[in-house]
């Protein structure tokens, strides 16, 4: 179950960098468009486009921090790890699914078996927080057993 650990960790740090790296190539195409906005001529259009243009950088730019940040908390994780409770960097295999507690990236498939990566702030996340092997949480109405803690 490592080997299965490192390839999930590997492909939510792949997931994260090309979130991360698509933004920075959309950031450098504004940037570039700003550019030739600024050889544009004056005048009320070209004062809309530029508005424009900077309120996407704005928003890209508060989307790259969020990632920046979820990159860093997925690179403080060590995914050789093994603990006895449910904390971050856990893969827990419950009778219903397998949850990695790191970042909010949804489903990855790994060697045909989903894991639904959740944040520990989430509220599974915080549900699942310090739980043990064997013990179960209730969730919309349904238990859910824990079987393994990798």
């Amino acid at each position: 179950m490592k080997d299965f650990k490192v390839k999930l960790y590997n492909e939510c740090i792949q997931a994260i960098s090309e979130k991360i790296q698509s933004i920075e190539i959309a950031l450098k195409s504004l940037r570039d468009d700003i550019q030739s906005e600024s050889k544009s001529s004056s005048g009320d259009k070209h004062e809309t486009g530029r508005a424009m243009i900077h309120l996407e950088q704005e928003q890209l730019s508060s989307q790259l921090l969020k990632l920046n940040d979820q990159f860093n908390t997925l690179k403080r994780i060590e995914p050789l790890a093994n603990p006895k409770l449910i904390s971050a960097g856990s893969l827990v295999e419950t009778n219903d699914f397998f949850y990695f507690i790191s970042i909010p990236l949804g489903k990855i498939i790994i060697d045909k078996i989903p894991v639904y990566c959740i944040s520990l702030n989430s509220p599974l996340g915080l549900s699942l927080s310090g739980k043990r092997n064997k013990e179960s949480y209730t969730l919309n109405n349904k238990t859910i057993l824990i079987l393994n803690i990798h």
